[in-house]
Formats: structure tokens, sequence, C-alpha cells
């Protein structure tokens, strides 16, 4: 059960109007700057209240902040991490998740690049998966530079988090399109009716991952919402295994998808209707049988 979703029709409309307004009172040049230099600088905290079958009375109310998709690069995208961070913070999480693709190419400066994620607060700690970009540029590198920061990073494992007898399984799938998803490693040691908080960097896997008997939330990314989109919020474009979901919330049989707009760009250092996201979660209990 999903109490609240952040990507309301209402919500898209008012988006596309402010698109609109854009595109009329400066022109296509001024849309431009406007996605280049204000748009894509200024995150936006979505929040949503999630509910998942098994949960116990200990984790109720359990706060959750996700980003996904930093894309940090040299020059690009660090000021913007920073100012991520410092939101992050504000908020006061119990768990902070990254959900891959944490740089773009440059993997040996990966150390150097995240060095803002260091200061991430949460009262659990702070985790991670990896993404294709990830993947295709040096894994163990990224991992390594993650790790020095203070965030464990999951590729086909998880942990549980348990509190007065109650369990909730984190856990981190290895990219789909760069690497090798094992669902059964990731859940090994997980109690048969905990339930799992999934983070699997690409969204379209959410239909292998819904054959897997439990209760799941699947914290995806990869996308970027489109990035830059058609006024209303609608992508122009998606990638390969990120086709069918784009962004928001879905029900996927028993896994609950949300797909995050991501922080940072690749290729045009632009957004327009599709802001960098930081998305809050707050779990509570599914009462359904």
């Amino acid at each position: 059960m999903t109490t609240a979703q952040p990507e309301t029709r209402r919500a898209l409309l008012k988006r596309g109007l402010m698109g609109i307004m854009s595109f009329g009172a400066v022109g296509g040049g001024g849309a431009y700057s406007y996605a280049r230099l204000i748009e894509r600088k200024h995150p936006v905290v979505e929040r949503l209240r999630v509910g998942l079958k098994g949960l116990g009375p200990a984790f109720e109310g359990f706060r959750i902040v996700q980003i996904s998709d930093l894309h940090v690069e040299p020059h690009v995208n660090q000021p913007l991490l920073a100012k991520t961070v410092s939101m992050i913070n504000e908020l006061k999480p119990d768990l902070v998740v990254i959900t891959g693709d944490i740089i773009t190419n440059r993997s040996a400066l990966a150390a150097k690049l995240t060095e803002p994620l260091a200061d991430l607060k949460a009262r659990v700690g702070v985790m991670a998966s990896l993404g294709n970009h990830d993947v295709w540029h040096n894994p163990k590198v990224i991992t390594t530079a993650l790790q020095n920061h203070g965030i464990k990073v999951h590729r086909n494992t998880g942990e549980a988090l348990g509190h007065q007898g109650d369990q909730l399984w984190i856990a981190g799938l290895d990219s789909v399109w760069a690497g090798s998803p094992r669902i059964a490693d990731s859940l090994k040691g997980k109690a048969k009716t905990a339930p799992c908080v999934m983070l699997g960097h690409e969204p379209d896997y959410a239909d292998t991952l819904s054959k897997t008997p439990g209760s799941f939330l699947h914290l995806a990314g990869h996308t970027h919402g489109g990035q830059i989109c058609w006024p209303g919020g609608f992508p122009i474009k998606l990638p390969r295994y990120g086709l069918k979901y784009g962004r928001g919330l879905f029900e996927v049989g028993n896994v609950h998808l949300y797909v995050n707009r991501g922080i940072g760009t690749v290729m045009a250092k632009a957004r327009f209707a599709c802001s960098p996201e930081i998305t809050e979660f707050t779990l509570e209990s599914d009462p359904r049988v």
C-alpha cells in the first residue's frame, strides 16, 4: 500500500505550465539557459509514505532518503553534490541510499570527486549500489572510494537491520546492463517474512524481481526521469533497461518500484521539466494479507 505519489497529474501539469511559461517568456535559447543554469542546479525533495507487508512495529516510520545518478565529473556537479548532501542532512534520515552511477567515466578521480559524500549523516548509515557507468569504469576503484567515505556498497549482497526483534533487509544488485544481478545472493540470510529494500539501478528489472516471493521496495534510478522532458514532465527519450518505468512510483506485483530522477546529468548538462531529485520515504506497515 502506498499512501502518496510524488508525481500526481496535477503536479505534472503544474511542472508543464512552468515549462511552457519559460519557453514563451524567453524563447528557445532562454529555455536552454534555464535548463542548463537553473533547473539542473536545484534539487527537489519528494516525499512518499510506502506500506510494506511484514514491516514490524520497530520500523514503523523508518525514513530512507534516496539519491541516484550523481554523475560527478571534473568541474561538473561537485557544487551540486555538496548542496545535495546539505539538503539530505537537514532531513535527518534514518538511512541514506545511493542507487548507482556515481561517476560517468573518470573512475580514477572517483575518491576526489565524491568527497562531499563523506559528510552525509544518517542514524543507521549510508549504503549504495552500483550503476552501469560504475561497472563499465572500474567498479573496484569506485567501491573503494565510497567505502573510504563511510559508505557500504552492496553488489549482490544484503544485510539485516534489526531492532526489537524486527528485521528490515537492505540489499543491492549488480547493474543489469553492465554486470550480473543475482537476486538469490542478495537475499541470503534474510528472514522469510522480512520485507526488503532492494537497491537496483535499472528500473525495468523490477519485472524480474517481482517473480521472487516477498515484500519489496525496489529503489532505482538510471533514467534521470528523462532529463530533458516535454512540458509536463513526459520523457522525450529513455535508456535501455529504463524504457518501461521512466520516473516515479509503480506497483509491479509484490514490488513497490520507485524511479528517482537523479542528481547529475549525462551528455547535455541540462534538465528541463525534470528537476534533480532527493526522495524521502517513510515506511509503514501494510495491513493487507
